[in-house]
């Protein structure tokens, strides 16, 4: 079966990521597993913006791909941009 990796980045509350578990596991109808909690990267804050830039910490989650895991979805609670946009409700990267 397929299965996505629901990684909290950052500090998240345990009931927030259990909602998005488990609406993620029911509308695509894959199975889910909670990854560890990872820091959110310094290297990613611009102190200009006082933000934090999504691609950067979309890099760092590459990292924690391994086998029997297609899909990572990171989940975290900081303001979020990227070039020429101020904020950032998601950003995808398809990485093989």
């Amino acid at each position: 079966m397929r299965k996505i990796l629901v990684v909290p980045i950052g500090e998240l509350e345990q009931d927030i990521l259990q909602g998005i578990s488990n609406s993620v596991e029911q509308i695509f109808a894959l199975k889910i597993e909670l990854g560890d909690r990872v820091s959110v990267p310094h290297k990613s804050f611009s102190p200009g913006r006082r933000q934090y830039h999504s691609g950067t910490i979309l890099k760092e989650l590459r990292h924690l791909r391994r086998k029997g895991i297609d899909r990572i979805l990171g989940v975290i609670d900081v303001d979020l941009y990227v070039p020429r946009l101020n904020f950032v409700f998601g950003e995808a990267d398809v990485f093989r």
